[in-house]
């Protein structure tokens, strides 16, 4: 389908690409998800951990980005179902800080996990993750994304209210009103 055709990869092999550049490239294509991909090590050099962790940035709390984390989450959770994983919401990450949203960072296992590591080495193993890695994509995508319509008449400056339409009713069931919210013009809306 046309979806899977506009694919962009920051990068195709083994080079660097700075954490801006990357962000530069996403907002350049006006891509409708960002996902990085990673295997993680910790700073206590640990090599005994091993879980699943999903980062959003925090400017899209409650938004796509955690929504995608979520599934993203899930699906590696399916798949390999390592202990302790989570989603996390995160403000330090400069490939989402400096992103445009939806954006995700994913961290299947840890690499420093000398059984982990070993794991990494089969393709069958890495065809798992890959397979997560798409399932979760193409449900973010299959969910739909709300599109709302400003009800003509309603007039925010004068009755300061604001009636509006959801086009998509088939991603209504992706709403949690308790997590619905608005902007008028980048300023926060009750």
């Amino acid at each position: 389908s046309d979806v899977y055709k506009r694919q962009f990869m920051t990068r195709t092999g083994d080079e660097d690409v700075s954490i801006n550049d990357r962000a530069r490239f996403n907002r350049a294509h006006n891509t409708d998800l960002f996902v990085s991909i990673h295997h993680n090590a910790n700073a206590q050099n640990d090599a005994s951990m091993n879980r699943t962790e999903v980062f959003w940035h925090w400017h899209d709390d409650g938004g796509p980005s955690e929504d995608a984390a979520r599934l993203l989450l899930r699906e590696l959770q399916a798949a390999y179902g390592l202990p302790n994983s989570k989603a996390y919401l995160c403000w330090a990450y400069g490939v989402l800080r400096e992103n445009s949203y939806p954006a995700i960072l994913g961290e299947a296992s840890y690499l420093a996990n000398p059984e982990e590591e070993k794991r990494l080495q089969d393709p069958a193993h890495l065809q798992k993750q890959a397979d997560a890695y798409f399932r979760a994509i193409e449900a973010f995508f299959a969910g739909g994304r709300p599109q709302v319509l400003l009800v003509p008449g309603s007039d925010p400056g004068r009755t300061r209210v604001l009636q509006a339409a959801i086009l998509q009713p088939d991603a209504l069931s992706l709403l949690d009103p308790q997590r619905v919210r608005a902007e008028l013009d980048g300023a926060p809306l009750d």
